[in-house]
């Protein structure tokens, strides 16, 4: 009897509680609808909701008792009613609560609004107290800067008019100066009337060109006025367009603010979302892929987080390799710190939305929470549609125009080298914007890196290793010297012309070197002629200065042309003319090379079997063997040839014993020891080795102590065979075949020296202490000690043409 007293207590309570529940929920509509514009009843309302769920959780718990009861009773038709009943008021229960979380949602709202409109309010205040008052003042004094620039210049105009500056040059007609001839002549023969006729007539045509002379110097006048009228007319229409500009874009800027802070008041999602960071918009290749429907786009570096009732929800983008990347984070209400679900980066976001929902749906096992918010897809639930998130990330790019954003690091997504949208990528290259400045990307990429610097690839990003510290870097070692470059080429705008690129990059490369940017900089006394410098000059220039070493010395004599004129800050130019100049030292080089193969040509002809036929001649195999007390040498069957000690002539050959015992006093012709294809000038008795005059002349100030002897370790006696003084050594051979004389064909040319000189990789510098250095450009050794090779030194005027011969004079030695 007590059970059914607890039970017919509890239909009678839910009964109570159906009439009042359609009360409530009445109100609480009503509630909902004035929420915007009472706060006091939207507080009763929320204290009337939660007497509501109170009582709600008291009759479920009640009715809980009473089924558990009927199941152990046996009353099943009772037990299955009261379950009905309960399910009913859970879900009851479950609308109370979304309906409260709405009036609170309401609530927040209103309050956001009002402080929005006071944030608007206090916006306008501060910009028509002072923005507006220091627009009004700056545009104020422009007009009167103006009015007095012009107010000056025709000032000076004036002064320049009165004080004479403005000369004309007036002769007399030929006419009126023979008439003042005959006039004079008439004088001298006592003809006065007819004389002053004359001068009368002079005058008259004078005069009248004098008139015209005047008329045309005023007409000049009024057309300088009216040029000068219609120049102040330009400069004041163009001021008034400026300043019209000026209040066009405070008038946009103010707008798009407005319309920002409306976006933001009147931003509503199902479920409450908060973006920590709005991120940047891609503007890279392959940008299909940040697409969403092809209308959205989804940014770089974004992050918000999502409320799903007392849970949240965060999402974070960043840029992949191959495309966006995604990576979801749920954290749960629990008091352990390490209860929450990691999803790592994927580039699927339908992968990673299937995973979040499965664990959502198991969180949610008894079916309690509302899973249709979710319905929706990521892209709306994550904020990635919405009007305030694309609108900001407009914005975000217009700022980057201006502060690039790079990445800083260089990706590669094909091979082991970047590609060239790659490296416009990692320089911040905007192709849009920098389309003339494409030349940059192509030096960036063409240039070689540093003796010590490695490149390597590793998961399709770049990075460099500095051999000597063994240190690794995701920056190019180059990247700031091209991101600088960049940046003044966007203020100066060079055309897209060879000429004006090479001045812009020597015009750049001085300025760093001294520091034009700085207004205190006086001191300009730096070094100019360094390795670095003209490594740098030659990469502008466009020359291999490893392959012709010789051009170093036009880039030396560049840097000293181009340090004055921007020390002087005039306009960089005359590349051309070293251009030229580098040619005309290509041209000499080119002379030497071919001098050096005539002279290899007519030693080679002149080493031949004296006995052979004239019509068959084979080339000698120098032999020696004693006969009487001389060396001679022979082909394999004959003597090669010999030279007088006084060099009259060449004896092509020896018939017979006698001729063999005539040679003991001769010289045998023979090739030097350092260079086989020039024949030797003098020799040395005690060695094998002979020498030419260059060679001898390097060598002589050693053996000068022992010119007339000397004993077994000493230096040994130099003989010669031939007077440098007689015969001067020419810089190239110019004579031809069969007018040869014997002292030409053994001095020789200086075209071998020269051009080993000219192709030497080791020249001269000179370090801050104005102390010789010797660098080699092939190996990058350095050194102050003087190499035993030969030094590349710049080519004089009379060697080779040189810069003040002329091509057609020529150097004969007969």
């Amino acid at each position: 009897m007590q059970i059914i007293r607890v039970a017919f207590a509890a239909a009678a309570f839910m009964r109570m509680y159906e009439q009042r529940s359609q009360v409530s929920s009445s109100q609480h509509r009503s509630a909902v609808g004035k929420s915007a514009r009472t706060t006091t009843s939207t507080a009763s309302t929320s204290r009337e909701f939660s007497i509501q769920q109170s009582m709600r959780e008291s009759t479920i718990g009640v009715l809980q008792i009473y089924k558990k009861q009927c199941k152990r009773d046996g009353d099943f038709r009772g037990a299955r009613e009261t379950n009905t009943r309960i399910g009913r008021l859970k879900q009851e229960h479950a609308i109370a609560k979304r309906e409260g979380m709405i009036l609170r949602h309401a609530e927040e709202l209103h309050n956001l609004q009002r402080t929005i409109r006071s944030q608007i309010y206090a916006y306008f205040t501060e910009w028509e107290t002072r923005k507006l008052s220091s627009l009004k003042m700056a545009v104020d004094e422009i007009r009167k800067a103006l009015s007095r620039r012009q107010q000056r210049e025709r000032e000076d105009f004036i002064e320049g008019l009165e004080n004479g500056r403005v000369k004309y040059r007036v002769t007399l007609p030929p006419l009126t100066l023979d008439l003042m001839a005959k006039a004079r002549y008439m004088v001298l023969q006592d003809r006065h009337e007819e004389a002053k006729q004359l001068m009368l007539e002079a005058e008259e045509r004078e005069l009248e060109r004098k008139l015209k002379e005047h008329a045309r110097q005023q007409g000049k006048l009024a057309r300088i006025r009216n040029e000068f009228d219609a120049r102040q007319l330009r400069e004041r229409r163009m001021t008034e367009d400026k300043i019209r500009r000026m209040k066009e874009e405070v008038l946009k800027h103010q707008r798009l603010e407005l319309e920002e802070l409306r976006s933001r008041a009147q931003q509503q999602l199902d479920a409450p979302l908060l973006v920590v960071s709005f991120g940047q918009k891609y503007s890279g290749p392959n940008s299909n892929k940040y697409k969403i429907e092809g209308k959205y786009d989804i940014p770089v570096n974004y992050k918000a987080i999502v409320k799903w009732g007392e849970d949240e929800i965060v999402v974070l983008t960043r840029q992949g390799p191959f495309g966006p990347e995604f990576q979801l984070i749920y954290l749960p209400k629990s008091s352990v710190a390490d209860d929450f679900t990691l999803f790592e980066w994927n580039s699927n976001m339908t992968q990673l939305w299937d995973e979040l929902l499965t664990v959502l749906e198991t969180m949610d096992e008894g079916g309690t929470r509302d899973m249709s918010v979710f319905n929706q897809g990521p892209w709306y639930i994550f904020g990635f549609t919405e009007d305030a998130v694309q609108t900001e990330l407009g914005k975000v790019v217009k700022k980057d125009e201006t502060d690039d954003l790079v990445d800083g690091i260089l990706y590669c997504q094909e091979g082991d080298k970047p590609t060239l949208e790659e490296y416009q990528r990692y320089l911040g290259v905007q192709p849009e914007l920098d389309d003339h400045f494409i030349w940059i990307s192509h030096e960036f990429m063409s240039e070689p890196l540093p003796a010590n610097y490695y490149q390597y690839t590793n998961a399709g990003m770049v990075y460099w290793v500095d051999a000597s510290t063994q240190e690794s870097t995701w920056k190019h070692p180059h990247y700031d010297k091209y991101k600088k470059m960049l940046s003044v080429a966007r203020e100066q705008r060079p055309l897209p012309h060879w000429k004006t690129i090479m001045n812009f990059q020597i015009e750049l490369l001085f300025s760093e070197l001294f520091k034009m940017d700085d207004p205190n900089k006086t001191d300009f006394d730096v070094p100019i002629e360094t390795v670095n410098n003209v490594f740098e000059l030659a990469r502008i220039f466009k020359v291999n200065i490893k392959e012709e070493p010789y051009l170093t010395h036009v880039l030396k004599r560049a840097l000293r042309h181009y340090a004055g004129i921007v020390k002087s800050k005039r306009a960089v130019g005359d590349v051309e003319e070293f251009r030229n100049l580098m040619q005309r030292y290509r041209d000499i080089v080119q002379q030497f090379e071919r001098a050096y193969e005539l002279e290899s040509e007519q030693v080679a002809s002149l080493r031949q079997c004296v006995e052979c036929p004239e019509d068959n001649k084979e080339p000698a195999e120098l032999r020696s063997f004693t006969v009487t007390t001389a060396k001679i040498c022979f082909a394999s069957h004959a003597l090669t040839g010999f030279i007088p000690k006084d060099g009259d002539n060449i004896i092509n050959g020896l018939g017979s014993s006698s001729a063999s015992a005539q040679s003991a006093k001769r010289r045998w012709l023979s090739s030097i020891a350092f260079n086989a294809k020039t024949l030797s000038v003098t020799r040395v008795s005690s060695r094998t080795d002979s020498f030419g005059s260059r060679c001898f002349a390097e060598l002589r100030p050693l053996s000068q102590v022992h010119v007339r002897g000397g004993r077994r370790n000493h230096v040994p006696i130099v003989l010669r065979s031939f007077s440098p003084s007689v015969h001067k050594v020419p810089a190239s051979s110019t004579f031809a075949f069969g007018a040869i004389s014997p002292a030409a064909v053994t001095i020789g040319a200086n075209a071998a020296s020269n051009l080993a000189i000219s192709m030497s990789p080791w020249l001269v510098f000179e370090d801050e202490c104005e102390i010789n250095v010797y660098y080699n450009l092939l190996t990058g050794e350095c050194q102050r000690d003087l190499p035993l090779a030969p030094i590349n030194t710049s080519i004089e005027s009379g060697i080779g043409g040189g810069f003040s011969y002329g091509w057609a004079e020529s150097l004969t030695c007969t």
